[in-house]
Parts: C-alpha cells; structure tokens; sequence
C-alpha cells in the first residue's frame, strides 16, 4: 500500500444507553451484542454527566514504556526488511556489507525485485527473453531511462547469487545441521502472558531489533536510526604485507577486486585464501578480525553510504590487512614483531582498524599421510588437483575448487571466504523472534506527556491539538508500509493496574473515598469491577489474572500501536479512555477471523512459517484497507476520552494513538461466550498454546455450586457441561479399550499450572490426564494419548479429578438449577401462545411475574414479553372500566373503540370487561345504521330533516361513550335546519323588520353552518338582497350628502324603487324624510303664493 492513500473503511456501531439502560452494564451489553457483534467492536458513549475522577497517583506513577519502529510493525514491511537482514547476513559471514542501491530516488526493495524476478521466470528467463523492463514496470519505476539495465546488474550482483544459494544448487552433498533449541517440526514457543510483546532490552545494543547487529564504529557513524542493513566496517589502513603480495606472483595472481556477478560476495575484504603449494605450505596465518558492523543513518528517498559519494551502486572495499607467511621458520622469526604490529594497529583504532586476532591452523606435519592428502581434495568434485583454484574455508578448513562452486568464481576471493556449507550453517540459525524492547528509561506521567507533545508537534510542525485525525492516519499507515523512514516511538502498555494503581475509585481500603468516588467504585462499568459482576464467569476465578481479571493500563504517544489480535480464551474486552487524544480501533468480527488469518498467511507465509502463532504475539499489524481488498470485513471508530470501546469475542481488532493518552483495558466473560470459549481450547490444541486458565475447571467450579448461579448462567452452564462429560465420557472409554485401567485421583486445581499442562499441546488439564509410572516428568491430556511415551500399557494410569459418576451428578444438581427456569419459561410460553377458548386467566400471568422475581430469574425477552402482556392487559382492563362508568376523562372516538376490542381479543389472556365492550361496540354500530339511512332516505339538501327526528337520534348519539362521525353528520344537519328556519322567518311574511345587521349577521351565520344545497341557496339570496339594499343606500347617501340640488322627481323615483326592497334602509329612511320635507315646502310655497294671488285681485 505504499505509495497509495489511505481509505478509512466504515465506521463501527455506536450506542448511547439512557441512564436506566446504563445501571445493568452486562445487561446492556447483551442487549446490543446482536447488532454489535456483527461488527466485532462497537464504541458505547455514557452518559453525559456520567465522569469518574481519575485515581492514579500522578506524582508517584512511573513506568517504562516499549519501544516501537513502526514499520517493523507492518506483516509486508517486515517480511521485506526480514528479507534484507537474511541477504545482508548471507554477505556479511563472507565479509562484505551490503549497501542497498538507490534508483529514481528511492531504496531498491531488493525483496520485490526477487518475487517480481521469480513471477516472470527466474533471472535466467528474464536476461533471455529481456524482461527487465516489464520487472521495472512492475516495480513502479517510469519506463525509459535504462533502468531494466540497471536492476538486472543490481540483481545479479546483490541477489543472484543469495536466490542461487538458497536453491540448494551450492550444496548438493552437504546437509546443515541444527542448532539447540531447533527441532524439524518447529513447536509453538508461547508468549509469556504477563510479559507479551516483550523483550528486555539489550545491555549493549542501540533500540531496535536489527541494532542488534549493526552497531556505530564511530562518532560520524552513530545515527539513532540507521535504515541500512549492515554496511561493515573495512580497515583501509596498509599492511607491510601487501607489498608482499605485490611481488609474488601467485598471491597476486589470486586476488580479484570489485563485486561481480560470478562472485559470493560483494567488496570482499582482500584476505587471500587460496592453498599455495605444498612445499610453501605456511604452519600459521595471521588475520586481522573485522571491525563491527556500522549504522548508515537513511532519510526518506535517499541512501547515505558511509564514506561513500553518494553512488548508488555496491562498490568493493578498500583491502584489509591479511598477512600470510609461506615459510615455518620465517614466520617463527617474525613472530614478535608481527605481534607488535598487530598492537599497533589495534591501538590505532580510530583510523577504523579493527583489533588483530592470531589463528593457527592445524599443524600439517607429515604431508605424506592419507589424511592429510585428503585435506586438500575438493568437497565438490573430490579431485585435489589444481592447486592454485582450490580455496581453503575460514569456518571449516574444507577445500572447494573456484569453478566448482555455484555460482563458480573466476579467481578467488579477497577477505574472509566460508565454503556453501558454513555458510549454509550460519543462515540456518533460527532468527530472534521479533518482539518489542522494553526502553531503558523510566518516565513519569508527566515527563511521558512533555516527550510525547513535542515529538508530535515537531513531526507535524504544527500545535497538538490542531493536528487532524484524518491527517495522523494516513500518515501512520504511510510510515508503516515505509522500509525507507525509520520512525520510533514509545509506548506504556500493559501496564498492571494492581501494581500501579487503577484510573478508577477503587474501595481497597488504602484512600478514604468521597461519596462520589465511592458510587463511582461500585459501579459496573468500572473496570475494576465488571469482570466479577454476578453475570460474569470470571468473578468464578479465585487468581488475579493479570490483563483479564485485573486491568492494564495504556500510556500512549502518536503513532504508538497495538496489532491485530483477539483476546486470551476469545473472551470479551472493554477499554476506557480516561483522558488525552483519541484512540483510533480498527475490528473485524468473528465470522471473518479465519478469514483474515488465512489473507495474512497468504500474503506474508514468510512471517508464519517462522511463528506459525504470530497472530498470537501482538507483534504484527496490517492495512486495513489490504485486508478489505481481500473480503475481509473492516470498520473503524475513534475513541474519544470519556467513552468504551467493547470488543467481542474472537473479533480481531488493532489501532494506534492519536497522541498523548490514557487508557485501561479489561476482559469479562458472559454467559453467552461459553461455546466461544470451548472453541477456544480446541484451537488452543492444535496450535500447543498454552491457557491462561483451564476451560474444565472453571465450568466444573460453576457446576459444583448451581445454587450461586444466575438462572441464565446457569442454563448456559448446563448445556457446556453436558457437552464436556460427554467427550470425557467416550475419550476414557477409549482408555479402557487401550487397556489402560488403573487411575488416580488427583487434585489438578492444587497443582501450578506448568505441572498439568499437556506434554503435547499444552492444555491445562483438569478432568483427566494420561502418566506414566516410567515417566514421572511427563502427562498428556486424553486426546494424545499415543504420544506420552512407548512404556508397556500396563506402566500407564489415569489421573481423574472427578469419576464419571461424579460427574454426571455434578451435572444433574445443575440440571435441576437450570430446569426451574427452564420450566418456568415453558410455562411462560404455553400461557403467551394460548389460542381463543385456551387462554389463562390474568391471576396465572401475575403467577408467573412474581415467580421471576422471587427467583430472581434474568432478564430475558420471556420475561420481557411477559411483562408487556402483564402491563397491556392492565391498560385494558383500566380503559374497559372507565369506558363502561362513562368515567374517561376524554370522549373516545370510534377508532379507539375499535383498536381497544381487538387488542383485548388478541391479548392471551381472558379479560372480563371484553363482552360489554363489545356489547358498546355493538350498540354504536346499531346507532351508524340508523344514522346513515335517516340521511340516505331522503335528500336532506333541499328538505330539511324533521326536528324530532334529529334531535331524536342526536340524543341517542350523545349517550354513547364515543364519539362516530355520524352524531356530526346530524349535529351539522340539526344546525342547517335551524339557520334555515330562522332565515325563513326572518324574510317571511310575519317577520320583523329587516335590516341590513340582520341580513350581515344571518350571512356570518350561514357561513359556519355546514354547507347543503338548501344553505347555499338561502346565502344566494340573502347575499343579492344584500348587495341591492347596500346599493340604494349608497345611492341615498350621494343624494344626501351632494349640494347639486335633484329635482323632486328623481328623489321620488329613487324613494319609491327602494321601498320594494324588503329591508329597512337608514338612509333612504332620510332621504325620504328630505323629500316629505320638501314637498311639505313646495306646497306651503304654493299656498302662499296662491293667497297673494287672490289678494292682489280683489284689491
């Protein structure tokens, strides 16, 4: 995945229980676990004001963290980087040092070269039918730039003659031997449960596993963090002997300089090994030893050779100082000062010549013996002759002719040379199995927080806090997949609480507590707490076992990490960050386990063919997103402080720190991981690792004592016991058929661990054990019987904690604990799934609840549907009641009515209020049917119902206990009819006078009255006479109010057109008035002047 972005996969399940849900931890664990599991972690946040203190004593907590390189931490990089260790240890017992080359800017990954190089046909192929240009393509390199040419010479010098070596081509009559402590078929060497992942670290060495061998010869060389894999350090001081050499001819003739491709080494130091003649044989040869390894410090994207110009290519050493004496009696008279010139040189060591050592050969005094003639034949050919081409090994005296070897080597080589077979020796030691170093100094919390906030701040260039999760992640599966950046940081991981002090209140009686700390000490979700809670199977164990049953604390920094793993036994684990940055979780569920172990091994099989338990170490991490590429299931989430994170069992899960953090971890075991646990054991035995705790005891101890149980638990328990006396049932009947018949009891409970454990597989056992009266160190578990010793049967015996009868008793008490429930979950099903005719009376329900309760029965979703059912039927018989006393503080409606009736029908239990509230429902159906064909008889839009009729059933209506849409209906129409009536009589004949308040007040009437035909065609008419009564008073109004005078005429037309309208009418009331007023005038004028008239005709 170098060189490519990270894709965060998807983010796992997150709950937020309320505060009841919070007060049963395991009860709501149990509750989540079928959504949870599915995705092997899930995050649970508290809630809000739930915040214990933190317990640790600051001033006094001091640790040592680990040491972690991060990209030693990756499965791929490590393979690689494994792969260069091998192929630099190959160079260096033959005295050359490997310097990685440099194309294109960045470190040659030798080990992709060699798969690409192995893909495409082997080097052979590839030169044939010029294929190094595909293997540049494939190694990412851009086309052009002739860097087929330059791989192919890489490869040739540097790996050919590693990958020819390691054919076995180099050796086809000699067989390596092995070492102690090696055996053919490797066993499961187990990690040290209270000490996983470690590794003390070295007296002498810089931090680091490949350190180890490569340590600073001086000042300029001592990097903190080399990159290369072993570069040595070659003495280029002259020797008086070299001009020696110069001169003779033969030592001349076998020297060779630079690396080549017919060569086994690469700058070998100029040690002349060839075997002069016979009669120049030397008594004594003197070397000059070679100065230690040296550290080449390495930034990304570049090689820096040490002393080198920068070149990218492998070049040869300068000579070293090699004395050879050809002559016994010559060398014997400059012993002295050769011994002198060799103190001189050591103590010049700080030109970079390493100390003298003196080697005597063999003393070949009768070179006329057999044997001695024998020394100098080759191993290879078995021919002694050609003298000058046959070379002498340093590690083994063996002689090899230069063309015999494979690859052959043109002249023979310079420096220290070891013949296939040391060679072959050297290599097959076993590698140090990879684990972290404990760091060398010891932090407070403090100092750890100081350290860890400017690491991150100076990495980032940039303030802690403002550094995104997002940008650290990437960042981190960057720097892991890297074999060019070397990055260390540190880590305090499992730490032990019981030592160190727990970050939770703890009643231990050492500290008064406050009452808040004392409530937050007996909390479930105190770490210190959960894994003896009740429900919990480990609260069973009397030890304290570290890790499980006794919290780890975590200190971590940015980047610092723990591998994928899944927890001691499969059991469950729950983490909780106190405080600092987030703690980033990657998780895979159960199912897809095997499946990820099986993507791992397949895609570094380099890494388990070593540590077929690697898995098991915590040691090894690897990209998620290489993981989901292959159909492996993988979701994330980011812990934040204040929050758990749960894993479940056998889901594996990994992560590192955002930065400067503190966390504590536990495991616990509920009932449900029973099965997971024997599963557990069996996995266990095939890969002779060792238990933490012996699965049998803990059951047996559970069933010994089915009275303390939960009634859940002990269900559980039962079908695991019953399960285990079975197999132990038919694994002794195949003792006996063996013909194995003595026993013994034993008490393997009182016995250490070390001393139970199966010679084979390393279970603990319990029950049973095969020994051997021959063999008193030894014990096998019942499953490898054949594998204890090849004693007489009759020297072998049974250890027995338990007879079958024993057993099978144990197993019955726990039956009837676990039957009680079993048959009041009978019961409870029985009375919950009765049909119409069948069911249970209310009072057998109310039985059946206070039976749970006495007995303390778990909860379960019997008890739960229970309780439902119980509290339905309460709500129902409440309702019926008030329904039937017409008590119910709000009218129901028809629906209610309804969804009541058949809920108390389906109820499985008999209620008896449901007859009469059937008999309700009955009577208001009978009430909808008259309602209904009152109104579909007739058309009540033009004819108004009779208003006994209506006022009839609206009575009946109102004296149902619920409300139909029918009693609306005939409200509504009981409305109509009165708006109608009164309109009637208001416009009739032998109505009041009509104006126009009345007709606006009967129109705002008729709008609230639901709308009919007859309605709408009163408002028709009361609007029209509106509008012309409104009309003519406006008119009247003009005529009012205008100072052009109208004649009489038109005053009376508009007087006598407006007295049609059957509506009283202010203004033409007025205008009327003016007009009598003005005719009153007119005739009054017309009297007056008809008076004077008469007046001036008699005069």
């Amino acid at each position: 995945m170098e060189g490519e972005d990270f894709v965060p996969p998807p983010e796992c399940p997150v709950f937020e229980p309320s505060w009841e849900e919070f007060q049963d931890p395991l009860g709501y664990i149990a509750k989540i676990r079928p959504i949870a599991e599915k995705s092997g972690i899930c995050k649970i946040r508290p809630p809000a004001d739930w915040q214990p203190p933190f317990a640790v004593e600051v001033d006094s907590f001091r640790f040592t963290p680990r040491i972690q390189r991060l990209n030693e931490l990756e499965a791929e990089t490590r393979v690689k980087l494994n792969y260069l260790d091998r192929i630099a240890k190959f160079w260096e017992i033959q005295g050359s040092s490997l310097k990685i080359p440099n194309i294109e800017r960045r470190i040659l990954d030798l080990f992709s070269l060699s798969k690409v190089v192995i893909e495409e046909g082997g080097f052979d192929i590839v030169s044939k039918e010029r294929r190094w240009a595909r293997v540049a393509q494939k190694l990412g390199y851009p086309p052009g730039k002739n860097i087929g040419s330059l791989l192919r010479s890489h490869y040739e010098r540097i790996v050919y003659p590693f990958e020819v070596f390691h054919t076995g081509a180099s050796l086809p009559q000699t067989k390596p031997k092995l070492y102690d402590g090696e055996e053919v078929h490797r066993e499961y060497k187990p990690h040290s449960i209270p000490l996983r992942q470690s590794v003390q670290p070295s007296k002498t060495s810089s931090y680091g596993r490949r350190a180890n061998r490569l340590q600073p010869d001086g000042p300029e060389d001592s990097a903190p963090h080399p990159l290369s894999t072993g570069s040595q350090h070659i003495s280029t001081s002259p020797d008086p002997t070299e001009e020696d050499i110069e001169k003779n001819p033969e030592l001349k003739k076998l020297q060779i300089y630079g690396a080549g491709p017919k060569m086994m080494g690469l700058g070998l130091v100029p040690r002349n090994k060839s075997i002069p003649k016979k009669e120049e044989l030397p008594q004594t040869v003197t070397v000059r030893a070679a100065a230690p390894a040296v550290q080449v410090k390495e930034q990304p994207g570049e090689v820096k050779e040490k002393g080198g110009d920068g070149s990218t290519t492998t070049t040869a050493p300068p000579p070293s100082d090699a004395t050879i004496k050809s002559e016994v009696k010559k060398e014997e008279e400059k012993h002295e000062g050769g011994a002198a010139h060799d103190s001189g040189d050591q103590d010049s060591g700080e030109n970079g010549d390493g100390p003298c050592t003196k080697m005597t050969m063999r003393l070949r005094r009768n070179l006329g013996n057999p044997q001695f003639v024998d020394s100098f034949v080759c191993r290879m050919c078995g021919r002694g002759d050609e003298d000058e081409k046959l070379l002498l090994c340093d590690g083994c005296d063996d002689n090899y002719h230069t063309f015999c070897l494979l690859p052959p080597l043109t002249e023979a080589p310079k420096g220290n040379w070891r013949c296939p077979k040391c060679v072959a020796e050297e290599c097959k030691r076993p590698a140090e199995a990879f684990g972290f170093e404990q760091a060398t100094r010891e932090y407070t919390l403090q100092s750890f927080g100081e350290m860890a906030d400017t690491f991150k701040a100076d990495y980032f260039n940039m303030p802690v806090h403002m550094v995104p999760t997002e940008l650290v992640e990437r960042e981190f599966w960057r720097l892991v997949s890297s074999i060019e950046e070397d990055v260390t940081v540190e880590y305090g991981a499992d730490i032990h609480s019981k030592e160190f002090g727990s970050g939770f209140p703890m009643n231990n009686g050492m500290k008064n507590l406050s009452q808040e700390e004392a409530d937050y000490a007996r909390s479930g979700w105190n770490l210190n707490v959960m894994p003896v809670l009740e429900q919990s199977l480990l609260c069973h164990i009397n030890a304290d076992i570290s890790g499980m049953k006794v919290p780890w604390l975590y200190v971590g920094m940015v980047f610092s990490a723990f591998c994928w793993h899944i927890e001691d036994h499969w059991s469950y684990s729950i983490n909780y960050l106190h405080w600092g940055e987030p703690k980033t979780w990657y998780g895979v569920p159960s199912v897809a386990a095997e499946q990820l172990e099986e993507v791992m091994k397949k895609l570094t099989p380099e890494l388990f063919e070593f540590q077929p338990d690697l898995l098991h170490q915590l040691v090894t991490i690897m990209n998620p997103n290489i993981l989901m590429a292959h159909g492996v299931p993988v979701v994330r989430t980011n812990q934040c402080a204040g929050e758990f994170v749960i894993t479940f069992p056998r889901a594996y899960h990994s992560g590192f720190n955002q930065g400067y953090n503190f966390a504590e971890a536990v495991n616990f075991c509920t009932a449900d991981w029973l099965p997971a646990g024997r599963s557990c054991i069996e996995h266990y035995r095939r890969l002779r690792r060792y238990c933490v705790f012996s699965h049998e005891e803990l059951t047996c101890k559970m069933a010994a004592c089915p009275e303390k149980l939960d009634l859940n638990l002990a269900a559980a328990t039962h079908r695991e016991m019953f399960s285990i006396v079975q197999e132990e049932r038919e694994l002794r009947k195949g003792l006996l058929e063996r013909g194995i018949t003595e026993a013994e009891r034993e008490a393997f409970e009182l016995l250490p661990d070390d001393e139970r454990q199966c010679d084979n597989c390393k279970t603990t056992c319990f029950l049973s054990a095969l020994a051997c009266s021959n063999c008193t160190e030894r014990l096998v578990c019942l499953y490898h019987t054949q594998d204890l010793c090849n004693c007489p049967t009759d020297k072998l015996y049974l250890r027995y904690r338990y007879t079958l009868d024993e057993l099978l008793a144990m197993l019955h008490r726990l039956k009837v604990r676990a039957e009680s429930f079993d048959s009041w979950a009978n019961r409870v099903k029985e009375a919950l799934e009765q049909e119409e005719g069948n069911k249970t009376g209310v009072t057998d329900l109310e039985v059946l609840k206070a039976e749970a309760a006495e007995k303390k029965f778990p909860d379960n979703e019997l008890l739960q549907r229970l309780n439902t059912t119980l509290t339905d039927t309460q709500h129902c018989q409440q309702t019926s009641t008030e329904l039937l006393n017409k008590k119910l503080t709000r009218r129901m409606t028809l629906a209610e009515l309804k969804a009541l009736v058949e809920k108390m029908e389906n109820l499985p239990c008999v209620i008896s209020q449901l007859e009469d509230v059937q008999a309700v429902l009955r009577t208001i159906e009978e009430f909808q049917t008259q309602a209904q064909a009152l109104v579909s008889d007739r058309d009540w839009r033009r004819d108004a119902p009779p208003p006994e009729q209506l006022q009839a059933l609206l009575e009946q209506g109102a004296g149902l206990p619920v409300d139909t849409p029918e009693c609306e209906l005939l409200k509504g129409m009981q409305e109509q009819s009165r708006w109608l009536g009164e309109v009637r009589r208001t416009m009739g004949p032998e109505g009041s006078e009509v104006t126009l308040v009345v007709l606006r007040s009967l129109m705002e009437a008729g709008c609230i009255v639901p709308q009919s035909v007859s309605v709408e065609t009163a408002m028709a008419e009361l609007q029209e006479l509106l509008t012309i009564a409104e009309r003519w008073e406006e008119k009247a109004q003009i005529c009012l109010e205008q100072r052009q005078k109208h004649p009489l005429s038109t005053l009376e037309a508009i007087v006598n057109e407006a007295q049609l309208i059957p509506v009283k009418l202010p203004n033409i009331l007025s205008l009327r008035g003016c007009l009598s007023r003005a005719r009153a005038w007119v005739t009054d004028l017309e009297e007056i002047q008809a008076s004077s008239t008469n007046s001036y005709c008699l005069s």
